[in-house]
């Protein structure tokens, strides 16, 4: 559980001040001090090769100091630290203020490289996320959101339009007999998500994701950052207010607690040993002089500082010092007895989870148990948590170089403590959607955006297949193209080897040939003019019409002479037929019948302008009355 991020007090700044002071805590170095160069050549080599992949910076706001990771994953290859930093942060200012605010952006834009693309993530505290660990049916997959939500809607109602609802799908079980799947599913008050989003979008610097501790210490397994152990295991995180117990199987969060425990506890403790340690030295002082006992309660303010100080000390000569400002000789045994009424305590709270990890999970107990967080590392301390539960403890060091190999050129403090305050902040660096819970991306935000990412997928697939037709038919009009421009080529070359037999004698004979059929042509057409004419004229000539007579005149020519030059010329004659005929039937229409007759006539290729020279009613013999006509016809 991180430590409160409203709260300042006086232990923490002076826990502050012992980390940055060189002379009282000489296993303790400022990763300030070491992250500038690791920094400064990652920088140069990103101007020279620049990185493709994204950066993710782990962000982890303490109480006192703000821990900052940077992690990138190029394609193919491992994991790589490039940068580790420490950053503290002004003294009692909340968040909500605004130098809280100009000193975070300050602190992201030093570490941060705005010309690489960087995802960030920071953390949230867990005792305002309710964590359920619930095991469903084995159902299809787009029916587990459904099953997972009325499922923890049953067990613990709650507020949809205040809390933000998600889950984290852990795998397959088999619960007597039964496969089920089991479930990680968490409630985050949607006001605090929005909190978070916001001063960080008032320094400039959008996030990518939210989490919590126990997920980001969950991603040092998942990833492969730190060993995953195929036993149970524990992780303590021990913050200044309170602590979190985690459980992991496999590398994945099965079961996560919060206990009102933390350093404080110790340091109430460590203070109450030194009251009284004050009171016997005091009782016996005065004895001696017979002087009335001095007010312990005015110094409980200065043991308070004093017992933080010597709890960071153990193990660093502290003792010592604190024995020539306060004249009070301490022992480590001593400071460390004086704490364990609140390490006891701390240790029943984890039995008594282990108990109940056991009674809910019967496929296996805990075998052992990782401690991180603002702690000390004193050894006797954590052989002494060990032996009592019963197994090994270790320390939870996600940037030992001997342990870790994705260090790189990063340079991380030299002091357990140091480096294991970083834990969460790389977790942090590790996160990923794919299997990180998000408080600001969920399952919906994801199923949204694979919905989009298909329909981009089926988009790009027809624009593939319409490029695919169009190289098609682009290839087989070249191929059409080519042969066309062989066959062209082809005629050329044919064309060029070509000598044709034609020459001038040979037109000049053709010539007089075409003359020669010409002239023979129109002496036959004059010679068959007059039959033509006639049988025109009879096929064109209706029932009701009675040809009389027929005169025709053929041409000729007609010699005659200039009166002025003497010269003669010809002149062709006019070929003309001029018919004389009667129209039988109903005098009233016996002009429009004439009329049609001359239409007909007027559409025949042989006749020309037909004329109308006579019309006058007549009458015929023993028929009625008739329409007499003569017509003048000329002839093509």
């Amino acid at each position: 559980m991180l430590p409160s991020q409203n709260e300042i007090s006086s232990t923490e700044k002076l826990l502050k001040m012992i980390r940055s002071n060189d002379a009282t805590s000489g296993d303790f170095s400022d990763a300030s001090i070491a992250s500038p160069p690791a920094k400064g050549r990652v920088s140069v080599l990103n101007k020279i090769f620049p990185l493709k992949n994204p950066i993710t910076i782990g962000v982890d706001i303490g109480s006192v100091e703000l821990r900052l990771i940077k992690i990138t994953r190029p394609t193919g290859q491992k994991w790589q630290l490039l940068d580790c930093k420490c950053v503290p942060l002004p003294p009692r200012v909340s968040k909500g203020s605004q130098q809280f605010i100009d000193c975070l952006r300050s602190a992201l834009a030093d570490f941060c490289d705005r010309s690489k693309s960087i995802n960030i993530w920071t953390v949230m505290s867990s005792t305002n996320v309710e964590v359920r660990h619930i095991q469903i049916p084995k159902v299809e997959k787009k029916e587990i959101a459904n099953a997972v939500y009325w499922t923890v809607k049953k067990e613990f109602p709650f507020n949809e339009k205040e809390n933000l609802f998600d889950f984290d799908v852990q795998g397959e079980v088999v619960d007597k007999g039964v496969d089920k799947i089991a479930v990680t599913a968490y409630i985050a008050p949607k006001k605090e998500v929005e909190k978070i989003k916001t001063l960080f979008s008032k320094t400039g610097f959008a996030l990518s994701g939210i989490t919590i501790a126990p997920f980001a210490i969950q991603n040092l397994f998942r990833t492969g950052w730190l060993p995953t152990i195929d036993q149970i295991t524990a992780s303590l995180y021990m913050g200044y207010d309170r602590s979190h117990i985690d459980i992991f199987s496999k590398g994945s969060l099965v079961m996560t607690r919060s206990i009102m425990a933390g350093i404080n506890s110790m340091v109430e403790s460590l203070t109450e040993g030194i009251v009284d340690c004050k009171k016997k030295i005091s009782g016996e002082m005065d004895k001696e002089s017979e002087t009335p006992a001095a007010d312990i309660s005015e110094t409980e303010s200065y043991d308070t500082e004093l017992s933080l100080k010597l709890l960071f000390g153990l193990g660093a000569g502290v003792p010592s010092i604190i024995e020539k400002e306060t004249g009070i000789h301490l022992k480590e045994e001593e400071i460390f007895s004086m704490i364990l009424p609140a390490v006891n305590r701390l240790i029943r709270q984890i039995k008594n989870t282990f108990t109940h990890y056991d009674s809910t999970f019967a496929d296996a107990s805990v075998k052992n148990i990782c401690i991180s967080g603002g702690i000390p590392f004193y050894t006797p301390l954590i052989d002494y948590i060990g032996e009592q539960l019963e197994f090994k403890a270790d320390v939870i060091d996600a940037l030992d170089s001997d342990k870790v190999p994705f260090l790189g050129v990063a340079i991380p403090p030299a002091s357990v403590t140091e480096r294991s305050a970083f834990g969460v902040a790389v977790g942090l660096a590790l996160s990923d959607n794919h299997y990180t819970p998000n408080l600001i991306f969920t399952q919906k935000d994801e199923e949204k955006e694979t919905n989009i990412a298909r329909i981009n997928r089926g988009i790009f697939s027809i624009f593939l297949i319409i490029m695919a037709v169009c190289l098609g038919v682009f290839w087989w009009m070249g191929n059409y193209a080519d042969q066309k421009k062989a066959v062209i080529a082809q005629l050329k070359q044919q064309a060029e080897q070509y000598t044709p037999l034609v020459n001038q004698n040979l037109i000049l004979q053709m010539t007089d040939t075409i003359k020669s059929s010409k002239q023979d042509l129109k002496i036959n057409s004059k010679k068959l003019l007059p039959i033509v004419a006639v049988n025109e004229l009879s096929n064109l000539t209706p029932g009701n019409v009675r040809l009389l007579s027929i005169t025709a005149g053929f041409g000729g020519h007609v010699k005659s002479s200039s009166k002025k030059g003497g010269k003669k010329s010809s002149k062709s004659r006019e070929k003309y037929l001029l018919v004389d005929g009667i129209i039988s039937g109903d005098p009233k229409i016996h002009n429009i019948l004439l009329a049609r007759y001359m239409m007909r006539l007027k559409s025949s290729p042989i006749f020309n302008i037909p004329v109308i020279q006579k019309s006058v009613p007549a009458s015929y013999y023993s028929k009625d009355d008739v329409l007499h006509f003569t017509l003048r016809l000329k002839l093509v």
